[in-house]
C-alpha cells in the first residue's frame, strides 16, 4: 500500500516553518521594588513609601522633590533600585539612568544590574549600547536580555527578514540563550528549526522538552520527532497534542477565528498522527484515526472556506483511505473516494495519480480461463463472476484527460512522470530506441543547467535508462544530477559526499545509490544505503524496535534481505522477509518473498517451517517453479 504522506508544516523537505524572530520583548525589570531589610534605616523606608503614596495621588512633582532629597549615591545598592523605578515611573529617564550607571561603577561585573541597564537601553532604543552592556549575559541567567538585544539590532538593520538570515550558528546561541532565560518554547522552536534547515535531525531531537505549552508547541515537536524518523515519539507528542487541543476548543471564550485556527491545527494533528501509525505499521490505526478526520469534514459545502493547506490535508486523507481500500479488496470503496477526490480537488496530483493507477490496474483485472469463458457462453454467473463483474471500471481516457487537463492549469512535474508512466504501460511493446529517444528529449526540454534536472525527471530518466539495460549510462547520469543538485564537493569522494548529504536526498536518491553501489557488488556500503531507506528504529517499552518503512520500495526490502543473507546474517534476511510478506498483498511477488523465506528456513534447519513457505509461494503462484523444485526436492 504506497500511502501518501500529508503536507506538514515544515521540513526542509516539505515546507519550513517559518519562525518569528521578535515576538515580545523577553527583557523585563528583574527589580519591582527596594529591600524593606535596608541597613540605612526606617528613614529611607518611609521616604520611599511617602513617595509611592506621592505618585499614587498625582502628586508628581511633590514626589520627584522627595525623591532628588532621598537619592544618595551612598545608599546601598538595593535601595538605589528602588530609586530608579521610581523615577521611572515619573518619566525621569534620564535621572533614572544616571541612578544605575552610578551602581554599575560602584559594582562592575554585576550582571543583574548590567542587565537592569541592558533593558533600560533596549527600551530606549540605544541598541549599540546596549549590545556592548548586555554582551557578558551570554550563558548567564539574563541571557534573554542580550538575546533581545541581537535580535532588535539585526531587525533594525535589515531592510527585509530574510530567513536564511537568521539560521546561523550565531544566532542559534542566541535562541538558545532566550529560551533559557525566558522558558519560552518559542525560542527553543527557533533552535530546532536551524537544525532541521540544516539536516541535523540529531540535534533537533535533543532539544525536545519535557513539556508543552500548549497544543501548537506539542505538535511542532511531533513534527520535528516525525522528520527524525523518531515515530513512537511523535505518536506520544501527537496524543498530547489531541489532548490539549480538545481543552483548548472547548474554550467557549474563544473568538470565532481563533477557534477556526485551532480547528485547523487539530486537522494537521490528526492528519500527522495517521501518517506516524503508517510508518509504525499499525495501518488499521491508520485508517481509523482517517475516519474520523472525514467523518468531521464530510459537510463538503463549508470546503469553500478551507485554506489551501487545509485542503491538501484532507485530499490526500482521501487517497490514503482510498489505497487502504485497496489493500483490503474494497473496489467500491476506493473507487468513490478516489472519484470524490478528483472532481473536488481537480489539481490534486495525489488523487489524479492514484486515479489513474486505479483505472490501469482494473483495466489489467481478467477472468478468461476455460470454465469461466464456458459459464459466460452458457448464460451462467458465478459469486465470482459476479463480483468482478461489479467491479467498477474507469477507462484510461478519463484519467489521461483529467491529467492533462491539470497541467495546463498548473505545471506539476510528479504530475507529468505520472502521465509519462501511464502512456508508457499503456504502450509496453515500443522499442528501446523509441524509449530512448524520448527520454533524452525530455531530460533536454527540462533542464534547468548541466546536469541539472528537477527530481522527478531525472528520475524518470534513469527508470528508462534501466528498463533498457543501460546501467552504465544510468550511473553516470545519476552521478552527475546528484553532484549538481547537492553541489558535492570534488576535494572529497562521491562516496564521502553522498553520506554528507544523505539527509538532504530524497529517499529514491539514496536507494538508486544503493542499487548502482551494489551491481558493483560493493555489500558493506550497499547494506548502510539499503538500511537507511528501509528501516525505521524507534523505542517501544523500552526495547528498541526496526520498522520496514513505508516509504521504501518492495525492490529496496528484498535487496536489503539478500545482502544479509549473502553477509550471512540469516537471522536478519529472514526477519525482514517475514515482515515484507504482511505488507505485500499482490501475489506473485509474495510468493517470491516466501520462496526466499523458505530457503533460508531450510538452510537454518526449519524443515517444517520451510515446508509450509513453499506451499503458500506455490498457492500464490502455482507457475513458481523453483519452489515446485524445492519443495519436492524436501518431502521426498
Amino acid at each position: 500500500m504506497n500511502i501518501i504522506h500529508s503536507p506538514h508544516s515544515f521540513s526542509k523537505k516539505s515546507a519550513l516553518i517559518i519562525f518569528t524572530v521578535l515576538l515580545t520583548g523577553v527583557a523585563g525589570c528583574f527589580f519591582s521594588g527596594c529591600s524593606k531589610k535596608s541597613s540605612t534605616g526606617t528613614s529611607i523606608i518611609t521616604a520611599l513609601d511617602q513617595i509611592d503614596r506621592l505618585i499614587q495621588l498625582g502628586q508628581t512633582q511633590d514626589a520627584l522633590k522627595l525623591l532628588e532629597k532621598t537619592d544618595k549615591k551612598s545608599l546601598d545598592t538595593q535601595i538605589r533600585i528602588g530609586i530608579y523605578r521610581r523615577y521611572l515611573s515619573l518619566g525621569e529617564n534620564k535621572r533614572a539612568e544616571n541612578v544605575i550607571v552610578s551602581c554599575r561603577k560602584k559594582e562592575p561585573g554585576n550582571k543583574s544590574l548590567d542587565a537592569l541597564y541592558g533593558s533600560f537601553l533596549i527600551s530606549d532604543k540605544r541598541l549599540d549600547e546596549a549590545l556592548s552592556v548586555t554582551k557578558s549575559l551570554s550563558g548567564t541567567k539574563y541571557s534573554s536580555i542580550y538575546a533581545e538585544a541581537v535580535l532588535r539590532k539585526a531587525v533594525k538593520d535589515l531592510k527585509s527578514i530574510d530567513f536564511a538570515q537568521f539560521c546561523s550558528t550565531d544566532y542559534q546561541k542566541i535562541y538558545f540563550d532566550a529560551w533559557n532565560g525566558s522558558g519560552d518554547n518559542m525560542w527553543l522552536r527557533n533552535c530546532a528549526v536551524i537544525h532541521l534547515y540544516r539536516g541535523e535531525y540529531i540535534d533537533a531531537q535533543k532539544l525536545h522538552p519535557q513539556t508543552f505549552q500548549d497544543a501548537r508547541d506539542a505538535y511542532f515537536w511531533s513534527c520535528v520527532m516525525y522528520d527524525c524518523r523518531q515515530y513512537a515519539m511523535a505518536v506520544s507528542d501527537l496524543l498530547k497534542a489531541s489532548e490539549l487541543i480538545k481543552n483548548e476548543l472547548s474554550d467557549s471564550f474563544e473568538l470565532k477565528k481563533l477557534l477556526a485556527q485551532k480547528e485547523f491545527l487539530n486537522l494537521k494533528i490528526q492528519a500527522l498522527l495517521a501518517d506516524c501509525y503508517i510508518s509504525l505499521g499499525e495501518d488499521k490505526e491508520s485508517e481509523q484515526i482517517r475516519n474520523q478526520i472525514l467523518a468531521l469534514h464530510s459537510d463538503t459545502e463549508q470546503d469553500s472556506e478551507f485554506s489551501e493547506i487545509e485542503n491538501k490535508i484532507l485530499s490526500v486523507v482521501y487517497v490514503n483511505s482510498a489505497l487502504w481500500s485497496l489493500s483490503q479488496d474494497d473496489m467500491n470503496a476506493a473507487f468513490k473516494l478516489l472519484s470524490f477526490a478528483v472532481e473536488k480537488w481537480t489539481d490534486c496530483v495525489p488523487a489524479l495519480v492514484a486515479y489513474a493507477d486505479y483505472s490501469w490496474k482494473t483495466s489489467q483485472l481478467e477472468m478468461n480461463d476455460p470454465m469461466t469463458l464456458e459459464l459466460r457462453r452458457a448464460g451462467v454467473r458465478s459469486l465470482d463472476m459476479k463480483a468482478f463483474d461489479e467491479i467498477p471500471r474507469i477507462p484510461l481516457s478519463d484519467p489521461v484527460a483529467r491529467m492533462n487537463a491539470s497541467l495546463e492549469r498548473v505545471k506539476n512535474y510528479d504530475l507529468y512522470v505520472a502521465l509519462l508512466d501511464l502512456e508508457d504501460k499503456a504502450n509496453p511493446d515500443v522499442q528501446d530506441k523509441v524509449r530512448l529517444s524520448k527520454m533524452w528529449n525530455i531530460l533536454e526540454h527540462n533542464t534547468s543547467g548541466t546536469n541539472n534536472y528537477p527530481p522527478q525527471i531525472a528520475r524518470y530518466a534513469l527508470h528508462t535508462l534501466i528498463l533498457c539495460h543501460q546501467e552504465q549510462q544510468a550511473r553516470q547520469l545519476f552521478n552527475k544530477y546528484l553532484a549538481s543538485r547537492y553541489k558535492f564537493d570534488s576535494a572529497f569522494s562521491f562516496t564521502d559526499n553522498l553520506f554528507q548529504n544523505i539527509h538532504n536526498l530524497n529517499l529514491w536518491e539514496v536507494e538508486y545509490a544503493a542499487y548502482f553501489e551494489l551491481l558493483e557488488k560493493k555489500a558493506s556500503l550497499t547494506k548502510s544505503l539499503y538500511e537507511f531507506v528501509v528501516l525505521n528504529e524507534h523505542s517501544r517499552e523500552g526495547a528498541v524496535v526496526q520498522e520496514i518503512s513505508p516509504a521504501s520500495s518492495y525492490s529496496a526490502v528484498m535487496n536489503l534481505a539478500m545482502i544479509y543473507s549473502s553477509l550471512n546474517d540469516k537471522n536478519k534476511a529472514m526477519n525482514l522477509y517475514g515482515k515484507l510478506t504482511g505488507r505485500i498483498s499482490e501475489p506473485k511477488q509474495k510468493a517470491e518473498i516466501l520462496y526466499r523465506l523458505a530457503v533460508l528456513q531450510n538452510d537454518q534447519g526449519l524443515l517444517s517451517e520451510s515446508v509450509k513457505s513453499l506451499k503458500y509461494c506455490i498457492y500464490l503462484n502455482p507457475g513458481h517453479t523453483k519452489a515446485s523444485n524445492l519443495l519436492l526436492q524436501l518431502t521426498k
